[in-house]
C-alpha cells in the first residue's frame, strides 16, 4: 500500500532524536534485527486461550512462510532491548519483531510492507 509507505516516510522525515546523538553511535558493534526461524503469533490479551484457534497456539514457521513487514520505529529512533521495532503478517497472523539490543536504529534494510522470512536482516542498531 503506497499510502502505508507514504505516512510512514513522513512520520520519519520529522524524526529530530537521532540530530545530536548521531556522533555518539558505534557502527563497529552494530545489532542486526534478524527474523528468527519461528515465532509465536500474537494474540489479543482478552481472548480466552481454550478458545484459540490452533493456527494461534503454535509457532509461525517462517523458514516455510513469507511475511509482509511494518515498521513501528525510524532510522534515528533510540530504542530498548525489547522495545517492539515492527511486525509482520504472515497468512492471517501476526508475528512481532523485538529488538535485540539497546542503541540507535541506525540503518533500515528492508521497506515498508516488504516480504520477509527466516534469517532477513530487517536493520541494525548500533550502540550508544
Amino acid at each position: 500500500n503506497a499510502s502505508s509507505a507514504d505516512s510512514m516516510q513522513n512520520v520519519c522525515a520529522g524524526n529530530a532524536r537521532f540530530s545530536g546523538k548521531k556522533a555518539m553511535i558505534n557502527r563497529e558493534r552494530r545489532v542486526a534485527i534478524t527474523v528468527p526461524d519461528t515465532l509465536m503469533p500474537l494474540r489479543n490479551p482478552d481472548e480466552n486461550p481454550e478458545d484459540l484457534c490452533a493456527c494461534k497456539k503454535k509457532p509461525v514457521d517462517l523458514r516455510k512462510e513469507r511475511g509482509v513487514f511494518h515498521w513501528f520505529v525510524c532510522v534515528g529512533d533510540e530504542i530498548e532491548k525489547g522495545d517492539t521495532v515492527g511486525e509482520g503478517e504472515v497468512g492471517k497472523r501476526t508475528i512481532e519483531i523485538i529488538a535485540p539490543a539497546d542503541g540507535i536504529f541506525d540503518e533500515q534494510c528492508i521497506e515498508e510492507l516488504e516480504v520477509f522470512e527466516a534469517g532477513t536482516v530487517l536493520g541494525f542498531i548500533s550502540p550508544i
